[in-house]
């Protein structure tokens, strides 16, 4: 379904001199809303994905465009400074595996868990993936402000 990745390489393109974080917290909130209108096809798509080789296969192409969309956002950042010499491949896997835990422990595993509202979700793990989880970070991006 191109409705599910059609965006992703927008919010990217589209970053030029905007806040890093609220760009990466658009594209959560954005892959949260995606999530939420197509939770049903997305249980089913992952299940079935698991036993069916070409839907695997298609899921994979699927969250490859989502990759390629992160990686070249890092990629550009850290040659800006922005961004600290990481493995762009290594990051944007962690995001993108952030979020599809959440997703999996949100619909499947534990629907009505203990995870905090949707916009406090979404800012927690865009600052997980900004900062980590070292107070070091945070407190030398206070300094700055």
């Amino acid at each position: 379904d191109s409705e599910i990745m059609s965006v992703v390489p927008v919010i990217f393109a589209a970053s030029e001199g905007q806040d890093d974080a609220q760009v990466i917290r658009r594209f959560i909130a954005d892959r949260f809303d995606v999530w939420e209108r197509r939770r049903d096809l997305m249980r089913v798509v992952i299940g079935e994905a698991m036993f069916n080789p070409a839907l695997a296969e298609g899921l994979r192409g699927k969250i490859q465009l989502a990759l390629q969309g992160v990686e070249g956002f890092i990629v550009r950042r850290m040659q800006d400074g922005a961004f600290r010499p990481v493995h762009p491949g290594i990051a944007a896997r962690a995001l993108i595996g952030q979020l599809l835990s959440v997703f999996l422990h949100w619909s499947l595993l534990m629907p009505h868990g203990n995870l905090p509202p949707r916009e406090q979700l979404i800012d927690e793990l865009t600052a997980l993936f900004m900062h980590g989880v070292l107070r070091q970070s945070i407190d030398e991006e206070e300094k700055v402000r």
